[in-house]
């Protein structure tokens, strides 16, 4: 486990908070081993409400909670450890990401063959 202080783009792009704690490979990324505080978590969802908001004026309320719901199931940040890390700060499970990273590598294999 390592801990990754944030910087402000981390709050409003996640697909940059993934490569920022090297949770990338290629087009997949791991975010369940990226532990994050609740409070991080609510911050970035503002973040990305208020990114959403901007891109479509238009549209209705339900609508962008929709969005960023999918936005953070699909590349928030896991936050099962809760309160026990410290805002502004992530842990990165180096050794998960490097397991998920074989597995993969040999589903690819596996596909390409």
């Amino acid at each position: 486990m390592t801990a990754i202080k944030l910087n402000k783009r981390c709050y409003s792009n996640l697909e940059y908070l993934m490569h920022y704690a090297g949770a990338t490979q290629d087009n997949n990324a791991f975010p369940s081993h990226v532990y994050a505080s609740g409070v991080d978590y609510k911050l970035m969802q503002k973040c990305c409400a208020r990114a959403a908001r901007k891109e479509y004026p238009k549209a209705s309320t339900r609508l962008v909670e929709y969005s960023v719901g999918m936005y953070m199931l699909n590349l928030g940040p896991n936050t099962s450890l809760g309160n026990a890390i410290r805002p502004g700060w992530v842990l990165v499970d180096t050794e998960g990401i490097a397991a998920a990273r074989r597995k993969c590598a040999a589903a690819n294999k596996i596909l390409s063959a």
